[in-house]
C-alpha cells in the first residue's frame, strides 16, 4: 500500500510479491488471516515465518555437512604413541 501513497516505494510492493511466494507456506494462512485480522497475519508472518526460515536453514545445513562429509576422502588414523 506505501507504493500507492509513495510513488518512490513501489519497489516494496514487487519485493513483497516475491517475499509472499517464497514464504508460501506460511504465506497462505496470512492470507487467509489478513481479511479480517490484519495484526494477527503480521504477526503470524513474523514470528512462524522466522521459525519456518529456521528451520529450512538448518535442514540446508544437515544436508551441506552430509554431502561434504561424504565427498571428503577418509583420513587413516595412527595410533597414538
Amino acid at each position: 500500500m506505501l507504493g500507492y501513497l509513495w510513488l518512490g516505494l513501489q519497489y516494496l510492493g514487487i519485493v513483497w510479491t516475491f517475499v509472499m511466494l517464497a514464504d508460501l507456506p506460511i504465506s497462505l494462512v496470512a492470507f487467509g488471516l489478513a481479511w479480517k485480522h490484519g495484526l494477527l497475519a503480521a504477526m503470524w508472518v513474523v514470528v512462524a515465518g522466522t521459525l519456518w526460515w529456521y528451520i529450512l536453514s538448518r535442514v540446508a545445513e544437515y544436508a551441506f555437512n552430509k554431502f561434504r562429509l561424504r565427498d571428503a576422502p577418509h583420513e587413516k588414523t595412527s595410533p597414538s604413541v
